[in-house]
């Protein structure tokens, strides 16, 4: 992928169409200043879905907000084409660093925010996207699960975990490991 300094539409060979802008996104900010690494095994749920996707016969898999990659990696490793997509570049190189330790190569990754995804219709058989989408104003949550869905093949599968009001943290809601699925 081209780097760019101000806003370019660039394609790369996958056929994805990928924008950038010299914006400064808040979450820039944070991997900047905190020196944030994900360190973190991949959640339970993911990896089970993981593997109900490679049972599935799925190949293209999208990981929403991938942060440093503890789903990327996973689904790297268990053999799919996987594109990644976060609002930071700290982040995606922290994760570039990784892939390349791990030798895994099959994984692009792309700068952008989700509202807004640069990606053709159809084009996943599977969206991993956990704790991103409670980071946003309800109008852009709507439009991100919206650019989800668009993205989503016919029949395809999406797992998404997202906090909420009733938040153990907040005093309320169900403790870690009361966790509820739900599938639409």
């Amino acid at each position: 992928m081209e780097k760019s300094s101000g806003c370019k539409v660039v394609v790369n060979q996958e056929g994805l169409t990928l924008m950038r802008s010299n914006r400064t996104h808040p979450w820039e900010l944070v991997w900047r200043e905190e020196g944030w690494a994900e360190t973190s095994p991949p959640l339970p749920v993911v990896v089970n879905f993981a593997e109900d996707l490679k049972r599935e016969g799925a190949k293209k898999v999208l990981d929403l907000g991938c942060g440093a990659g503890r789903h990327s990696i996973l689904l790297g490793k268990t053999g799919f084409q996987v594109v990644v997509l976060d609002v930071s570049e700290t982040a995606l190189k922290t994760l570039e660093g990784r892939l390349k330790s791990a030798s895994i190569d099959n994984i692009t990754l792309v700068k952008h925010e989700m509202r807004e995804l640069p990606i053709v219709d159809n084009y996943f058989d599977g969206v991993v996207c956990t704790n991103v989408f409670h980071h946003g104003k309800l109008i852009e949550i709507k439009k991100a699960v919206g650019e989800v869905h668009r993205v989503m093949r016919r029949g395809s599968s999406a797992c998404v975990v997202a906090l909420s009001a009733a938040d153990f943290r907040k005093g309320n809601g169900k403790m870690p490991g009361a966790q509820h699925l739900r599938f639409y």
